[in-house]
């Protein structure tokens, strides 16, 4: 079978940068297909893949940078030939059709139009089917694409949809916080669509958390993989309720210990960052989910970040949104069977924390040491 492939975004790029995102970007289609017989070349503006792969579809419309692709019929350019093969290919798709429509379009010099490929096209259609057939251009159960490309065409009739953005591998690395909720998964989706490459780091709150949230982050892991165009993504754990307790111990009951819970979640992860050569941290928080969460509070937490910049990809979208896109992506189920709650809320969370105040608290806690022990201690998961 052959497939074109089409990209959107990386066609508005400068000739250098476009090669660049291109080369890219056949390199993860033969990732994701390296089990099979595959042929992958390009032209400008367009991808063709030629493979043996019956997971080709399921592949390609899971690779960041492919916005379309087609299972296409190649034939030469030239007009007569050209029309024969579209009556062909119609008599083989249009048997359960009532209307058609057939749509070209060309790049390069030929000695004919669009418009005369459609029509004479068309009447070679509703001839081989007679009266069980008619044309519709407004909407048609089916449409016969053809492009013609110089001395060739390709004719089809189905454009299946990509996941667009641009190829995994285009940005650099990224610190990715997954609780094993639901929201923090679609934020790690959405910034590998734009090209990073996600490094997970779990903040491990046992034994108050379930058992199986690593089992869990790891499933999670599992499923982001199948965008990453089969890189390999690392899960770090960070014993993290020593830090939790400590905090808690010396500031019972205060409304300000989820914004110092989170501001040292940030620390550790830019700890990490500086030595892994990541240059983001991407969180899951939506303004004004949770007391954490309003723009106030964000401002408080990202100040505990110094030297690279805090991305939250989720910050405008609504619950049921994320909730649809973490179903799409297949996380949703995964993170239901999660039971990440804290132990440690206050009764009364503050919402509108003054960075002042937040500062004198962690400065009376003397937290260096602690956030050492526990940056230390942070280990890969070998799964």
């Amino acid at each position: 079978m052959i497939y074109l492939v089409r990209y959107a975004e990386i066609g508005v790029k400068s000739d250098k940068s476009r090669a660049f995102f291109e080369k890219l970007l056949v390199k993860n289609i033969k990732r994701v297909l390296k089990d099979s017989n595959i042929r992958v070349y390009r032209e400008r503006g367009r991808i063709y893949v030629e493979t043996d792969s019956k997971e080709a579809e399921t592949a390609l419309s899971r690779v960041f940078g492919v916005a379309s692709f087609s299972p296409v019929k190649i034939t030469l350019s030239h007009r007569d030939q050209l029309v024969d093969e579209i009556v062909n290919y119609a008599a083989r798709i249009l048997s359960d059709a009532d209307t058609f429509a057939v749509r070209c379009r060309r790049t390069g010099l030929h000695d004919y139009t669009s418009r005369e490929i459609e029509r004479e096209a068309g009447s070679r259609i509703l001839d081989y089917f007679g009266n069980k057939l008619k044309v519709d251009l407004e909407n048609p159960d089916k449409t016969i694409f053809v492009e013609v490309r110089e001395s060739q065409a390709f004719i089809y009739d189905q454009v299946i949809p990509g996941p667009g953005g641009l190829p995994v591998g285009t940005q650099s690395r990224f610190i990715s916080l997954i609780s094993g909720g639901i929201d923090s998964p679609v934020a790690a989706y959405l910034v590998m669509k734009r090209g990073g490459l996600p490094v997970i780091l779990y903040f491990d709150n046992t034994p108050y958390a379930s058992d199986n949230m690593i089992e869990n982050i790891i499933k999670i892991r599992d499923k982001l993989e199948e965008y990453s165009s089969y890189r390999r993504i690392p899960v770090y754990t960070v014993p993290y309720s020593r830090l939790l307790e400590y905090i808690t111990k010396n500031i019972p009951g205060s409304k300000y210990i989820c914004l110092l819970c989170k501001r040292c979640m940030l620390r550790i992860a830019e700890q990490l960052a500086l030595k892994l050569k990541a240059d983001a941290i991407v969180t899951g928080e939506s303004i004004g989910q949770k007391a954490s969460q309003t723009m106030r509070n964000m401002r408080v937490i990202s100040n505990a970040v110094k030297t690279i910049p805090v991305i939250r990809p989720l910050a405008v979208f609504d619950k049921l949104e994320i909730e649809q896109l973490a179903k799409k992506i297949g996380s949703f189920n995964i993170s239901l069977e999660s039971k990440a709650c804290c132990v440690f809320t206050p009764k009364h969370p503050s919402i509108k924390a003054d960075l002042e105040i937040i500062e004198r608290v962690e400065n009376s806690l003397n937290l260096s040491e602690t956030l050492s022990e526990v940056f230390n201690s942070i280990k890969r998961v070998n799964s």
